[in-house]
């Protein structure tokens, strides 16, 4: 048990790390596109996004029940800020979608690189 929980911690922030990172690059595909914002937000576009935050959420709860309550709140704040980036909570603010995570990300990776040891 105790050895599949050690390959399964990795295997877990790496997964949100990495469904984080697609979710900036969603928002800065629609970003992209030169048109507006709203018209960029295509059927296709919308399901991407809604199974892509899905995926988060579920890995964050997963964080939530296998690591400490401190690397759960950075994984939260972290996946929250994706999340208003994916859906343009931050319209007001001309940074780009890399900007508007810049705090929360390396937050997070701080406290994982810190449960794995390193």
């Amino acid at each position: 048990m105790a050895a599949a929980r050690r390959t399964e911690r990795p295997a877990l922030l790496g997964e949100f790390t990495g469904l984080a990172q697609q979710g900036v690059r969603l928002a800065e595909q629609r970003e992209g596109t030169g048109g507006d914002w709203e018209t960029a937000a295509t059927a296709e576009w919308r399901a991407a996004a809604l199974g892509l935050i899905d995926r988060t959420w579920v890995c964050e709860r997963m964080i939530a029940v296998v690591f400490p309550a401190d690397l759960y709140r950075r994984a939260r704040a972290y996946g929250t800020a994706v999340d208003r980036v994916l859906w343009r909570e931050y319209a007001h603010v001309e940074v780009s979608s890399h900007d508007r995570v810049r705090g929360p990300r390396p937050a997070f990776l701080e406290a994982a690189r810190g449960q794995s040891g390193r």
